[in-house]
C-alpha cells in the first residue's frame, strides 16, 4: 500500500518536471536586416522625440517601461499587445493602480507585487494587456508621486508614442498601424 501511494506522489512531479525541458516548437525565425533597422529606427525616433518634448517643454515625459513598450510598437506593431487601446489603456491602469497601492500599502516589495498582479488582473478584465505596463505600476509605487502622474508622463507619454508609432509605422509600405483604435 506504501508503494502505491510513493507511485502516485511520483507521476505529478515527474509530469511538473517534464514541463521545464520544452517542447519541440521551433525557436522563432530571425527578422531580416530591413526589419531589425525599421524597428531600431522607429524605436530611436520615438524615444528621442520624447526626449526632446520633455525637453522643450519641461514636462517629464519619460519613464522606462516605454522604452519597453517601444520593443512593442515598433517591432511587432502587428501585435494585439501593441495596439493603442493596450499601450495607453494598460499604462493607465498600471499606474493607477500603483497610486491606489502606494497610497494604502505605502511602497515595500510586497506593494511593488500587490500592484503588478493587480494591474495584470485588471489588464485581462479590460482587455488591455501590455506587458511593459507591469514595469509602469512598480515605477509609481517606487516614486509615490501625486496624481497628476497619470497624466504626465503616463497618459500623454503614452499618447504621443502611439500617434508617433503611428506615423512611424504607415510611412513603412508593408507596415499598417494601428490594427484597431479601441
Amino acid at each position: 500500500m506504501a508503494y502505491h501511494g510513493r507511485r502516485q506522489v511520483r507521476r505529478p512531479l515527474r509530469r511538473y518536471a517534464g514541463k521545464f525541458t520544452g517542447t519541440t516548437t521551433p525557436i522563432p525565425v530571425r527578422p531580416g536586416f530591413g526589419h531589425v533597422a525599421i524597428s531600431w529606427v522607429g524605436a530611436l525616433f520615438a524615444i528621442g522625440a520624447l526626449g526632446f518634448m520633455a525637453e522643450a517643454t519641461n514636462a517629464p515625459l519619460m519613464m522606462a517601461s516605454f522604452g519597453a513598450s517601444c520593443v512593442l510598437l515598433f517591432g511587432y506593431p502587428e501585435s494585439h499587445l501593441s495596439q493603442p487601446r493596450n499601450t495607453i489603456g494598460g499604462h493607465v491602469i498600471a499606474a493607477a493602480v500603483g497610486l491606489l497601492t502606494v497610497t494604502v500599502m505605502g511602497d515595500h516589495w510586497t506593494a511593488m507585487a500587490g500592484a503588478v498582479a493587480t494591474a495584470i488582473a485588471l489588464m485581462k478584465l479590460t482587455r488591455t494587456v501590455h506587458p511593459p505596463a507591469g514595469s509602469t505600476a512598480i515605477i509609481v509605487v517606487h516614486l509615490h508621486p501625486d496624481l497628476g502622474f497619470l497624466l504626465v508622463p503616463v497618459l500623454s507619454g503614452a499618447a504621443l508614442l502611439v500617434v508617433l508609432a503611428a506615423f512611424y509605422n504607415n510611412i513603412i509600405e508593408h507596415r499598417r498601424y494601428p490594427l484597431y483604435w479601441w
